[in-house]
């Protein structure tokens, strides 16, 4: 495995820091939800916990800046955690285009649980910056019986390297992860409905 070199930027990238410059930016990550429904399965299921891996399990952006080296900005932060945020807004998608979610105290037989493998805006080729994520989905029964899983990633070019072109970038990746996701879903648990009759 790649060693991940991370680099803790210092105040605005300028290597000075003083008390003005200590107010964090927080911002809230919320891709649109989609207008058509999908012919999803009836039954019951619930999202589960999200994971994010330790090079990015942290509110603040994380910049890619060269191969294995990655920069964690201290002044532009999420105002969740980004596996909270990409948790609750799959369960929203899903909910809207006919998955009939439960709330986590309702237990489902089916249980949809991921981990977000990368999550970064990439500056390593800065004429075109691009934010990246990439998401694993698993499914499973509520007793723990594993059925399928995917990764899914996408990139997006950020127009402007600025904090609000970022946040639409990475918004971007995940309207195109999530119908993808959603199908994956949609096909896994009708096959192993299929098998179950």
């Amino acid at each position: 495995m790649r060693q991940l070199i991370i680099i803790l930027t210092a105040a605005f990238m300028c290597g000075c820091a003083s008390e003005t410059m200590s107010v964090k930016d927080l911002y809230l990550l919320e891709p649109d939800l989609p207008e058509e429904s999908l012919e999803a399965p009836e039954l019951p299921i619930n999202v589960g916990h999200f994971y994010t891996a330790d090079a990015f399990d942290y509110k603040n952006f994380t910049y890619r800046k060269a191969e294995g080296v990655y920069e964690i900005d201290h002044y532009r932060k999420f105002i969740s955690p980004k596996n909270s945020m990409v948790q609750s807004r799959l369960s929203q998608w899903l909910d809207s285009i006919g998955f009939n979610v439960q709330p986590e105290n309702i237990k489902s037989e089916y249980i949809i649980t991921g981990i977000i493998n990368e999550f970064y805006a990439d500056f390593e080729n800065k004429p075109k910056p691009e934010a990246v994520i990439e998401l694993k989905i698993f499914i499973s029964t509520r007793n723990a019986d594993p059925i399928s899983s995917k990764t899914f990633k996408a990139r997006k070019l950020i127009r402007e390297a600025d904090e609000k072109n970022t946040i639409d970038s990475w918004e971007q990746c995940l309207e195109e992860i999530f119908p993808e996701a959603a199908q994956f879903i949609s096909n896994a648990v009708k096959a192993r409905l299929d098998e179950n009759q």
